[in-house]
């Protein structure tokens, strides 16, 4: 089969997708990555062909940090992410997206092949039992849940008109919502494991729970300058905030320095697109602008992160300690089941974040036994429950095995 892998979003929506295609091509299917540009060099490495969708949220790697002004910058490259969607997905047998990946439903429907949607945390679905991501509470009676679900989309009218707009110009039809016009036109893969993120038991779709989909990329490596740092002395903590951003990441870099230095340990800093950097670093600080987290994470005392569900689950995996610095979304709520599971202290806001919280989190990881018990534990079993992306491969093929045309709207 051909089929379209597109994940709208940001190297946590990209990572995953990528296992999949290894799963799909091991299958003997052939797969094409259709996804912002600024992905090209990860499906190069992958040697899967590349279609560009634009530059959707090229604005976070630029700085912004407003969420309305991030989605209305995405949505000003709709004409871009259907185009490419358009030239993607010519001949497909089945398209697979992820994240914002609003035109792969309807072109989908236009071109009469399965749509399958993966999710990379419980708080993509839809539920009474849940609170969603981005509300900062861990509980609401269900009358709010339910009139929730009811107004969100009222919350942001103008995205909602706009994405319409765009839908019914090119002869697709008004969505009548986000949740129904992204996950329950197909096959939705949980994409997550089940213990580190439970499913609710509400859920609404066609749900296939078929755990992580991680990337086992065979010739990378860590740079030399980093193995020789991880060889000079004790395991360091790793402090990094992947794809998020910050107004001020010079006084972030700060606090992280004097929470490394109150702490009296050893950090590996990752710049990622907050752009971390000072002029001198001390001898117990390595900056890297980006490491392989599989090979990296075991050689580390603990993981200080904002939160996102891939880094979630590669600081689970490697079996180590980890604290979240969450700053949106999802984040908020996966901090919070660090700390009830036991893998980690209780989670801060990155507007909260401080070199005291810093020194405080890392002496805890090296002195807390039974939290590194606890979280060693977990990683032995996650790694046993692997096989995500098989299992999501197996259910891409029975999605068109099983095809019978669009559902009716």
């Amino acid at each position: 089969m051909r089929i379209v892998l597109a994940p709208v979003g940001t190297r946590g929506d990209v990572e995953p997708m990528l296992a999949l295609a290894d799963a799909l091509c091991a299958r003997g299917h052939d797969c094409v990555l259709a996804a912002p540009q600024s992905f090209a060099p990860s499906a190069a490495r992958a040697s899967l062909p590349f279609v560009s969708l634009g530059e959707a949220f090229a604005v976070l790697e630029r700085g912004e940090r407003n969420e309305f002004r991030v989605i209305r910058a995405f949505l000003k490259t709709l004409p871009e992410l259907y185009d490419g969607m358009q030239r993607a997905t010519e001949g497909a047998d089945v398209i697979v997206g992820a994240m914002m990946c609003l035109a792969g439903p309807s072109l989908a429907r236009q071109r009469g092949i399965p749509w399958v949607y993966a999710g990379f945390s419980p708080h993509y679905l839809r539920s009474e039992l849940m609170v969603p991501g981005g509300i900062p509470v861990r509980s609401l009676p269900r009358w709010a849940l339910r009139a929730f679900n009811k107004v969100q989309h009222l919350v942001v009218p103008t995205i909602l008109r706009r994405w319409s707009q765009t839908e019914v110009r090119l002869g697709f039809g008004r969505p009548a919502d986000l949740f129904g016009h992204m996950a329950l036109q197909g096959e939705l893969l949980l994409a997550y494991d089940e213990e580190l993120l439970n499913t609710p038991t509400d859920a609404v779709g066609r749900l296939n729970q078929v755990g992580v989909m991680r990337r086992l990329d065979v010739g990378a490596s860590l740079e030399p300058a980093l193995e020789r740092f991880l060889d000079a002395g004790t395991p360091p903590v790793y402090i990094g905030f992947g794809s998020m951003t910050h107004r001020d990441p010079e006084r972030l870099m700060r606090e992280v320095l004097d929470g490394v230095k109150r702490a009296g340990t050893r950090a590996v800093v990752n710049a990622g697109w907050s752009g971390l950097n000072a002029p001198d670093l001390p001898p117990t600080v390595h900056l890297v602008a980006s490491a392989p987290h599989d090979l990296l994470f075991p050689r580390c005392r603990g993981v200080v992160h904002h939160g996102g569900a891939g880094t979630l689950h590669a600081a689970a995996l490697a079996g180590v300690p980890q604290a979240i610095v969450h700053h949106w979304a999802d984040q908020i709520h996966h901090g919070w089941r660090i700390e009830d599971l036991g893998l980690g202290p209780a989670p801060t806001t990155i507007t909260r974040f401080s070199a005291r919280w810093l020194a405080e989190t890392m002496r805890r990881f090296g002195s807390d036994a039974p939290m590194r018990s606890r979280a060693r534990a977990f990683g032995e079993q996650m790694r046993l429950r692997g096989g995500g992306a098989t299992r999501a491969a197996a259910v891409v093929e029975r999605a068109v095995a099983e095809y019978r045309g669009p559902p009716s709207r």
